[in-house]
């Protein structure tokens, strides 16, 4: 819910988590699983749990906001003044590895995309594997893995995704057996994708 357009129906005061705050000070904060309520007066009351939330003017009353606190997980996508968002729980890096081998492909791309972002795009013709550490892309539970392939008349050998859990060892990974494999070879033309499942504990 984007809350600078929520708030222009209402003509009293905006509370998030029972602090009072200035509505142009929040352009642009999303808020999500939240609970939004108004009372008679026009005052617009946000409970926002696991978030921190600053008055603006630190002398300004606390207000109880009315009926039950929702709960689940919360995110913001900009850092906003006076409010705080949880903290997010990440995977310690050296843990989990994207290694990419070429056998000497050609006409081959790759996109590889971690919970919707973009991580690295890989093509044919490489002259060394690729190791890449991608603990930051991930988190605690589930993570969606996306490999996008384009190939464009190819030739050669495969060009192969490997993403699993690993130990760097003298700068030697050893993976075992990777949770995602994705490779394209020389009968795939166009456009090839798959998704993954990875569960990190």
């Amino acid at each position: 819910m984007w809350l600078s357009s929520l708030f222009t129906a209402f003509a009293g005061s905006v509370y998030i988590n029972e602090v009072r705050v200035e509505p142009s000070d929040l352009a642009g904060l999303e808020l999500r699983s939240v609970n939004v309520r108004a009372d008679s007066a026009g005052n617009l009351f946000i409970d926002a749990p696991g978030y921190t939330v600053s008055p603006v003017d630190p002398g300004a009353p606390a207000v109880p906001a009315p009926g039950p606190v929702g709960s689940g997980p919360h995110a913001t996508t900009a850092p906003v003044p006076g409010v705080v968002p949880p903290p997010v729980a990440t995977v310690p890096a050296g843990t989990w590895w994207l290694y990419v081998d070429d056998e000497k492909s050609s006409g081959h791309s790759i996109d590889v995309r971690i919970n919707g972002t973009l991580v690295t795009t890989v093509r044919s013709g490489l002259a060394e594997p690729i190791i890449l550490d991608v603990g930051k892309w991930l988190r605690p539970g589930s993570n969606q893995v996306e490999c996008r392939a384009i190939s464009q008349a190819p030739t050669g050998g495969p060009l192969y995704v490997y993403l699993g859990r690993g130990s760097d060892s003298n700068g030697t990974v050893d993976m075992g057996t990777p949770e995602v494999q994705f490779g394209v070879g020389r009968s795939r033309n166009g456009e090839t994708s798959r998704s993954f499942t990875l569960e990190v504990r």
